[in-house]
């Protein structure tokens, strides 16, 4: 009996040893979690601290106005990526100010807008052509009108202000849209309808000079 109970009670120090373990395992799991899924928005609010008329506080983190997919990808990659942002893209007519990566893959579009590559440059050469998704953070592109302001800014501050000039609803295959004009401009393209259930037919594209 003696030898009984003292291999029980090794037994379940064991068990014990093994539930402490995998617990703590399951908590720095959590903890390793929350840190990384708020990975973006603090990039986002990095960048912001350096640039003097950026408020963080208008990056929409609630998402509510998302689509259900768009929140899942999203909070997805935001545990695993390791992707950084070249520059925050300030729209305060829609209220956004949601950080720029370079490309425009479903992860750059996933965690934010993308520069599309080959066309002008965060410093305001160029046509600057940006993509983003209709059912996130491009999803009020439609309520901006004529004469309203876009910044753009680069991780070291510098600022490019455009005056939105009009937009146009087009096909996906109209590339003439990223073609550089006798201007420095911006180009914003995300697909339309917004709430076209499926794949969108269109492109809804917005404007912008440089000022």
């Amino acid at each position: 009996m003696l030898v009984l109970a003292l291999v029980s009670k090794v037994t379940l120090t064991r068990l014990e040893r093994l539930c402490f373990t995998a617990a703590l395992f399951m908590l720095l799991l959590f903890v390793f979690g929350k840190a990384k899924a708020y990975w973006v928005a603090e990039q986002v609010n990095d960048v912001s601290g350096a640039l003097p008329n950026i408020t963080s506080t208008t990056h929409d983190l609630s998402k509510s106005y998302w689509s259900d997919i768009r929140k899942q990808k999203y909070a997805r990659l935001a545990l695993v990526t390791d992707k950084k942002p070249v520059g925050v893209l300030t729209i305060e007519g829609i209220s956004i100010n949601v950080p720029i990566f370079e490309g425009v893959s479903d992860e750059e579009l996933d965690l934010g807008v993308g520069r599309v590559p080959g066309t002008g440059t965060l410093k305001g050469q160029g046509n600057l052509v940006i993509a983003g998704h209709r059912d996130s953070f491009f999803r009020h592109l439609g309520q901006l009108s004529p004469g309203q302001t876009i910044e753009v800014s680069t991780l070291k501050g510098q600022q490019t202000v455009y005056e939105i000039t009009g937009h146009t609803i087009t096909t996906p295959d109209d590339t003439a849209i990223m073609n550089d004009g006798r201007d420095d401009e911006l180009t914003l393209v995300t697909c339309y309808p917004f709430y076209f259930v499926g794949s969108a037919p269109q492109r809804y594209i917005i404007k912008a000079k440089r000022i």
